[in-house]
């Protein structure tokens, strides 16, 4: 009587340890209507979901079926019973009053492959989940070393003023600001390797000549920075990208502002996560 007594408690003791460690995002709901959006402008839109146990959760990736809405957790990493965000930038659709999106959140819960249904209507007045401020998104996706090597280069620069910009001028600017942060090659140092082994480039640059980059300077990080233009206002983006095997580390982008903001809010941003 005593041992089936024992063995019902270890039993229910290991219940309820499983039911502790088995992380879940919960949202809200698993269909999310994000509202009115402009129609004119990209909206940065956050979702909030909640991690239900005691452990951290971690996210991969978050990635939507449509290319006009992109997807990052506001956090990689969300401590138990603790809320999280994911920031969800959704851009208009010429000749289109509305929108949807299937986003896949890869994580290491008992749901390793969260699935979250959002739609919308464009609209010229923006209303309820749109958050409108200077604030980045940063999404980490992996350990940094912050001993390895790094260097910096410009894959696209369009601030919407139709402005020549010096790319080595926005490189120094990215050098200057992470430099208490990263390992960074001068530019200089780069550019001697690359004359020795004939290899040249313009300056702009896609992920792919960035790696070829890396490898042939021995350098084993590329910050990936770039500017795009879409209806009159810039668009930021940063990728930290491991030059070995291509996985992206890092990736950031703000809306709005400009790109030396950018870099000093992603600087600020940045040491929290490493």
């Amino acid at each position: 009587m005593k041992f089936a007594l024992k063995f019902n408690i270890l039993l229910f003791s290991v219940a309820v340890h499983l039911t502790s460690v088995a992380q879940n995002i919960t949202f809200e709901n698993d269909i999310i209507n994000l509202g009115d959006l402009s129609k004119n402008r990209i909206s940065e839109v956050k979702v909030a979901f909640y991690n239900s146990s005691s452990r951290p959760l971690i996210i991969t990736s978050c990635t939507s079926s449509n290319k006009y809405v992109s997807c990052l957790p506001e956090n990689s990493k969300v401590d138990g019973y603790s809320n999280g965000k994911l920031t969800l930038l959704v851009e208009p659709q010429a000749n289109l009053d509305s929108f949807s999106a299937n986003i896949l959140i890869k994580n290491n819960s008992s749901n390793p492959r969260q699935q979250l249904r959002v739609y919308g209507r464009y609209s010229d007045i923006s209303t309820n989940l749109v958050e409108d401020n200077n604030k980045i998104s940063i999404s980490v996706s992996d350990s940094i070393d912050l001993n390895a090597s790094a260097f910096v280069i410009t894959s696209n620069f369009n601030n919407c003023k139709n402005e020549t910009i010096d790319d080595n001028a926005i490189e120094l600017v990215v050098s200057s600001n992470l430099l208490g942060i990263f390992n960074i090659v001068e530019r200089s140092q780069i550019d001697l390797i690359l004359e020795e082994a004939k290899f040249t480039f313009t300056g702009l640059v896609n992920d792919e000549t960035a790696i070829e980059i890396g490898n042939l300077t021995g350098a084993h990080l590329a910050i990936i920075v770039s500017t795009h233009c879409f209806d009159g206002e810039p668009l930021q983006s940063l990728k930290l990208v491991n030059c070995s095997n291509g996985n992206q580390l890092v990736s950031a982008s703000g809306v709005n502002m400009s790109f030396l903001d950018f870099i000093r809010e992603f600087r600020n941003q940045i040491k929290d996560y490493i």
